[in-house]
């Protein structure tokens, strides 16, 4: 089991890794992480979260800190879906989550 702490953008960013379609094996995969991963209805009202007229989203507490549980198969694919992607944004926060990965990976 690997216990990890992510910040809202963190977990945005790492659903933006998983596939939206991919083989049957991996799909049963790809639905373990975003279990972990994607933001309860409790959780979206204690960031802010709102759908823009745009059909994007939004927030207002981008650092809260969330703990989150991964069976240690599902760390394992999430660190390899993360190497897989192919555009990040070109932030701070991007190099800092990378860090974390590298040093949870551990």
């Amino acid at each position: 089991m690997k216990t990890t702490k992510f910040t809202t953008w963190e977990r945005i960013q790492l659903t933006q890794c998983v596939p939206p379609q991919d083989s049957v094996h991996e799909v049963r995969k790809h639905l373990r992480i975003l279990q972990v991963l994607e933001l309860t209805t409790e959780e979206r009202k204690k960031i802010g979260w709102v759908m823009t007229t745009d059909g994007g989203i939004s927030w207002t507490d981008a650092k809260l800190e969330f703990e989150l549980e991964f069976e240690d198969a599902d760390w394992e694919h999430l660190c390899k879906l993360v190497e897989k992607r192919e555009t990040w944004p070109t932030m701070p926060e991007t190099a800092t989550l990378f860090d974390k990965i590298a040093k949870e990976a551990k």
